[in-house]
């Protein structure tokens, strides 16, 4: 943990699912201008439940990219009316990275189930399709540290949970630090007696 880390928050999960056969993959994304968040305490685990190879659509991280530029979001699905609130992001339209993909480096993350990948929200990161027979499930995680401040910029998937079912938007002050019961602490730096 970073030594000025005093307190490790939870922001939010997420569950994703490749199934066998699957002629779509994610396209290249960066986390971040998805969230409503500034700050760089902050890291994602991604568990797979399967195993996961390249075959089966592992995920392929651009090195070092975790230190910017922040490119706009997309929406995976297609749907018009999502990338119409993608679109209202203050961040640059991102490069089309598969037409130069061999002049980049990259980490591909085949993993066994129960490992942990972690990485910034920052790293720009996408995964071919599964034509495999095999699924590919994963459960995802992000966490702050208590410098992160709640920054809703335009454009991010908060601006469109109000219209999705069950989802509780958090409602915090811009530029307070991450707070509430919706992000409890999960792990808090304990004084040492030395």
């Amino acid at each position: 943990m970073h030594p000025s880390v005093r307190a490790l928050r939870f922001f939010n999960d997420q569950v994703s699912r490749r199934t066998s056969g699957s002629g779509k993959g994610a396209p290249f994304h960066q986390d971040y201008p998805y969230l409503s968040i500034d700050g760089d305490q902050c890291f994602r685990i991604w568990v797979p439940l399967d195993v996961v190879t390249t075959e089966n659509g592992a995920i392929h991280y651009l090195k070092g990219s975790h230190i910017g530029p922040v490119y706009r979001p997309r929406s995976f699905s297609g749907n018009p009316d999502i990338a119409a609130v993608y679109q209202r992001s203050p961040f640059p339209e991102l490069p089309y990275f598969a037409d130069d993909y061999d002049q980049h480096q990259w980490f591909i993350g085949e993993a066994e189930p129960g490992d942990a990948l972690l990485h910034h929200p920052k790293t720009l990161r996408g995964s071919p399709a599964n034509p495999s027979s095999r699924p590919r499930r994963a459960v995802t995680t992000i966490f702050t540290g208590d410098q992160v401040v709640w920054d809703p910029w335009p454009g991010t998937s908060f601006d469109r949970l109000p219209s999705i079912s069950g989802f509780t938007v958090l409602t915090m002050t811009p530029g307070a630090p991450i707070d509430g019961d919706l992000s409890p602490v999960v792990w808090r730096e304990t004084p040492r007696h030395d």
